[in-house]
């Protein structure tokens, strides 16, 4: 999932603190280039409030990573097969 993604459900959600978490999640994803500040960034903004995300400790930040690895994965894939794209044209 991409944080455009992330916005879309975000919009579909019709629970605006929801909306607020994802918007959040997403923002932070892309500010971030390292997993781990990442991560550390989220735990602060989940006991901030600003996020509303259950406290779990080790499987809530493994859960925290995942989801910015797959994220920046996709984002990864998207960027080289444009790239692809305009080398071919």
């Amino acid at each position: 999932m991409n944080w455009y993604t992330f916005l879309k459900l975000a919009d579909a959600v019709e629970d605006s603190v929801e909306r607020k978490s994802i918007k959040t999640l997403s923002m932070l994803i892309s500010k971030h280039d390292c997993p781990y500040s990442f991560a550390a960034a989220a735990m602060r903004a989940i006991s901030d409030g600003d996020i509303m995300l259950k406290r779990r400790g080790a499987a809530n930040a493994r859960e925290l990573i995942n989801i910015w690895y797959l994220v920046r994965k996709r984002q990864e894939e998207r960027e080289r097969d444009s790239g692809d794209l305009l080398r071919a044209g």
